[in-house]
């Protein structure tokens, strides 16, 4: 069955809306102007949600189609840009922001300092692997050289030529 054309446009259109107040309001959250977004902002509000200063106008989800792949990345969209936006409005005190802050500075440097001691781990081994290599081969010149007198000395040997017979 083929969808008319006046549903289509419906459609492309309400998607427009759709992705431009996503878009909008992940703006709004990166420069901490939500201001002008209501509160309580849901699924339901979202639609609904008009601001002419902003573009924002409000469409019917009538015309979007919920099996449709497009609607449904733009809905898991809006569901992660909403859930920002009430961790953003639901801020702790802040006695609670300075611990939060001093432990994520915690973990920020445990890390660094595991990281530090791995690569000086790994560094103190390759150094051992070197010692023992410098070790073996003073040894192994020693014994050459302990047993020099009876090393023969090779002479280089000419190639014969195709001419030469031996």
């Amino acid at each position: 069955m083929r969808t008319p054309h006046v549903a289509l446009q419906r459609r492309k259109a309400a998607i427009a809306k759709f992705d431009h107040k996503v878009k909008t309001l992940e703006t709004l959250l990166e420069a901490d102007t939500i201001e002008n977004v209501p509160d309580n902002m849901r699924p339901t509000t979202f639609v609904e949600w008009e601001d002419e200063e902003l573009g924002v106008l409000k469409f019917s989800r009538n015309a979007l189609y919920e099996t449709d792949e497009e609607y449904i990345k733009l809905h898991n969209r809006m569901k992660v840009v909403l859930a920002a936006l009430a961790k953003k409005r639901s801020r702790p005190s802040k006695v609670e922001n300075e611990v939060t802050r001093l432990k994520d500075k915690t973990e920020v440097l445990e890390r660094k300092l595991q990281a530090f001691v791995n690569d000086y781990a790994m560094v103190r081994s390759e150094l051992e692997d070197k010692n023992k290599e410098i070790i073996r081969l003073r040894l192994e010149l020693q014994r050459i050289r302990e047993n020099g007198s009876s090393i023969i000395r090779l002479r280089p040997v000419k190639k014969p030529s195709d001419n030469e017979k031996f």
